[in-house]
């Protein structure tokens, strides 16, 4: 392990020194309480941690960090005896130095290849590659044994599909149907699209326009179904992230219109 040797420097303003009181009551409780959350994160964690790792110490970030710290215990600041703007903004550095801590965190399990900085970063796949390959790394010292649950995703689900066909061109609507999630229908070649009972009297008729997809989806357990004629969907794991390249877009010259409609029709209720 790198042992760190740090030197106390004085802090100033100026040519005036900083009288460091933290061993003051303070009228202000919460502003003591935080000022040692932050001192014991930077001595008992931030610093352990980049000698432990043995990755590179962000010197001048880190020394930023503490001037930070030793700003807010300056006599009138931390024992609460200033204005409230004074002690609003201490607040505010407060909530800065925890960002900054979580960020140096972050580099130092990015820089000793504990974790990625971006989500499949530097993967064939690009962003959207999922996990069906991953390390589980244990940093403690010691053997961990016992169970432990993670989330990981999937791109596709072994799941059987609850999409069933009742007939060519008839989808049997079920309560589990979207449960994994819409329904998306590309290069559609229907023009219209029929909502049926069970039995086989037409409750609803949609005329989608010509639009060459289509979306069906609805909340669990919900008591509808929404019917959507798309000229465009999010990306699947194969596109290359350019708005150009991105799959159903409709590109329009300068000046140029785009127009698209649809009809809905409602069959008269008949009796029974």
């Amino acid at each position: 392990m790198k042992i760190h040797q740090q030197r106390r420097r004085r802090a100033r303003l100026g040519a005036w020194p900083l009288q460091v009181q933290v061993e003051l009551s303070s009228w202000r409780r919460y502003l003591k309480r935080l000022n040692q959350q932050a001192e014991d994160r930077l001595l008992g964690a931030i610093e352990p941690l980049f000698a432990q790792l043995d990755v590179p110490l962000p010197a001048d970030y880190l020394e930023q960090c503490w001037r930070i710290l030793i700003q807010q215990q300056a006599h009138d600041s931390i024992c609460g005896c200033s204005v409230d703007a004074v002690h609003d903004e201490m607040r505010t550095r407060y909530a800065l130095l925890d960002q900054r801590f979580d960020a140096l965190v972050e580099r130092a399990g990015a820089d000793a290849g504990m974790i990625a900085l971006a989500h499949a970063d530097g993967h064939a796949d690009g962003p959207f590659a999922d996990f069906a390959s991953f390390t589980l790394f244990n940093p403690q010292p010691h053997r961990i044994e016992g169970w432990r649950t993670y989330t990981l995703f999937l791109l596709l689900s072994t799941a059987p599909s609850p999409l069933v066909f009742a007939s060519p061109g008839r989808i049997a609507l079920s309560p589990a149907l979207f449960d994994a999630d819409a329904l998306m229908f590309k290069q559609l070649r229907s023009r219209v699209v029929r909502l049926v009972d069970g039995n086989g009297r037409e409750r609803l008729c949609m005329g989608t326009g010509g639009a060459p997809s289509l979306g069906l989806w609805a909340r669990r357990a919900a008591p509808y179904v929404c019917i959507e004629p798309w000229h465009g969907f999010d990306d699947d794991h194969a596109v290359s992230g350019e708005l150009a390249d991105k799959p159903g877009i409709v590109s329009l010259a300068p000046g140029a219109l785009f127009a698209s409609t649809y009809s809905l029709s409602i069959p008269a209720a008949t009796p029974g």
